[in-house]
């Protein structure tokens, strides 16, 4: 039973047909030390899977005459998951007293104890009808968290004030022993929201699980209390409501010549940042522009993945080299308004051809020299901008896939499982279940063989268009110059579609526009140096930046453009 138990907290699923779940995290602080006082009070987290709302978490803080006491409930729909009650006792040093968990997951029960004495913790578990009793010693001082419940997190985010870089940290997974977690980095940045600008502190941590390292951000509030918990290389986040917003934009990324902007389309507005070069002579005719859009998961115009702004680098390094450049928050995302759950590509790329029209219209830009740079799937949005608008006088596609929607998904969903070492037998069902969705999407099978969960996530208009995407027919559309960088350690978008694109340009486009392509050796999804350009290593590189290999190659291409 207990393996079944463990089984539960360490259970690993993927995105349309499952939830990427991850075992709890960890950190250290020493016995006896002071902590700040948080806040107390309700605060509401909403939970994404790969930016898709999946869940809702509301997490108590309460001052007890013993300590503190951190009190959560919830669900995570795609899961089946309800935390009917999540509470944990510390003393007033933030030492663990007892743990209660009363929760479901498929209807079936799971509940368990902790308390903590003299340096053991012992855990009465309950699942379904079976019930057992097991014991660890853990460290006086250590953090207890467990899998689903990200009110856990709180009282990390106390624990870690003021720690260093390096700072190795104790915690309990409970029910399933001690593990240790090290501070790699520690980061300052406001966040502006409609009421107000917030001082947000965030973490990053190596936790070091028996079996593999975990990576995970933690963000604090100035007055301690938490803001959102990440799992970059799972894509897995809780984020407290008032910084979902739309009105919610990171403001840590300000470069010498941004100048915010909101340009209005059907509707609504989106909003953008315009970057001037400062220390270039203004062309007499304007300068030449570069619009940078962003795959239709961003989460800010920076095209913030991982730790790398990869647009907020492209913007800088551009605008050096005497381009104007514009990076913008997608529709429902940011600053800017419109819903992004009922969009399409297409009118992702109508907001792009908006764009367009108003840096057409700029006097300080050359209206005959407006190139689109897209990355990852914006790969798309961009080619069907510049397949209607001609005003783009050229396409640069980075890490762009070169395959049908559907086919993508299933790929990606492959080597995802594979990284997760799923059983074969598992990967086939997992891959059955998202056929079956994709031909429900598609109106080709009815729904009832997909779980009401699952359906509620995958049929949207959204989700429609992106499988039905075929990049061979946007690309006998387009007639602009392109060029097709790709990292060859790029291991979300594999180095072939590169190849693929080259060849529907080569094979469907009739005039004489030139095709270039530039395969990078050592450079990742992310377009930055990496050594296996596997996401798990994501956050352990030292260099977020952007190649200077891959900017050489842009400003190479854009140099050569004629004017259209």
């Amino acid at each position: 039973m207990l393996k079944r138990v463990k089984r539960f907290f360490r259970r690993t699923l993927i995105a349309w047909t499952v939830f990427l779940l991850v075992s709890s995290s960890s950190l250290d602080l020493s016995h006896g030390q002071d902590y700040p006082a948080p806040d107390t009070g309700e605060a509401i987290f909403s939970i994404f899977v790969r930016s898709t709302p999946a869940g809702i978490e509301r997490i108590k803080v309460i001052q007890t005459p013993q300590g503190w006491q951190i009190i959560s409930n919830g669900q995570i729909n795609i899961l089946r998951f309800e935390n009917r009650l999540f509470q944990i006792d510390y003393d007033h040093e933030w030492r663990p007293r007892q743990l209660s968990i009363d929760a479901t997951i498929r209807s079936q029960l799971l509940s368990l104890t902790t308390t903590f004495d003299d340096g053991t913790a012992t855990n009465q578990i309950r699942e379904g009808y079976e019930r057992i009793t097991n014991s660890h010693s853990v460290h006086p001082s250590s953090i207890v968290l467990s899998t689903y419940f990200f009110g856990a997190y709180e009282a990390l985010g106390i624990r870690l004030s003021g720690v260093e870089i390096g700072t190795e940290v104790p915690i309990y997974e409970a029910p399933q022993g001690k593990i240790t977690a090290v501070v790699r980095e520690i980061l300052s940045q406001f966040i502006e929201t409609k009421n107000r600008s917030i001082k947000a502190t965030t973490y990053k941590l190596t936790i070091n699980f028996t079996d593999h390292p975990m990576e995970v951000e933690l963000w604090t509030d100035e007055n301690n209390r938490l803001l959102r918990v990440s799992l970059p290389s799972l894509e897995v986040e809780a984020v407290r409501q008032d910084i979902v917003l739309v009105s919610t934009r990171l403001t840590g990324s300000s470069i010498p010549g941004d100048d915010n902007v909101r340009v209005a389309t059907s509707g609504f507005s989106l909003a953008g940042t315009v970057t001037t070069p400062i220390d270039n002579k203004k062309p007499k005719d304007g300068w030449p522009a570069v619009l940078l859009i962003p795959g239709p998961r961003s989460v800010d115009r920076d095209e913030n993945l991982s730790g790398v702004r990869l647009f907020s680098d492209l913007a800088s390094a551009l605008s050096d080299t005497g381009y104007l450049v514009m990076r913008y928050d997608q529709r429902g995302v940011g600053r800017s308004g419109g819903r992004s759950e009922s969009a399409k590509l297409e009118d992702y790329a109508d907001d792009v051809r908006t764009l367009s029209k108003y840096l057409d219209r700029r006097k300080d830009v050359d209206e005959n020299r407006i190139i689109v740079i897209a990355h990852g799937e914006g790969g798309w949005i961009g080619l069907q901008a510049a397949s209607r608008e001609k005003r783009i006088s050229g396409l640069a596609l980075l890490s762009v896939p070169g395959i049908l929607g559907a086919d993508l998904v299933l790929e990606q969903q492959r080597a995802e499982l594979d990284r997760l070492r799923t059983s074969a037998a598992n990967q086939a069902e997992k891959i059955a279940l998202q056929i079956k969705i994709h031909e429900a999407v598609l109106g080709l099978s009815p729904w009832e063989h997909v779980p009401p969960n699952i359906r509620k996530q995958a049929d949207t208009v959204w989700f429609r268009s992106f499988l039905q995407f075929e990049p061979a027919k946007i690309m006998q559309r387009t007639s602009q110059p392109i060029l097709i960088l790709h990292g060859q350690l790029d291991t979300e978008v594999l180095p072939y579609h590169a190849d693929r694109l080259v060849s529907l340009a080569q094979r469907y486009r009739s005039n004489k526009a030139t095709v270039e392509v530039s395969k990078l050796p050592g450079i990742n999804h992310l377009l930055i140096p990496a050594v296996t350009g596997s996401v798990d290593e994501y956050s352990q590189l030292q260099d977020k930046n952007v190649s200077s290999r891959v900017i050489s190659v842009l400003t190479d291409w854009l140099s050569r453009i004629p004017p259209r």
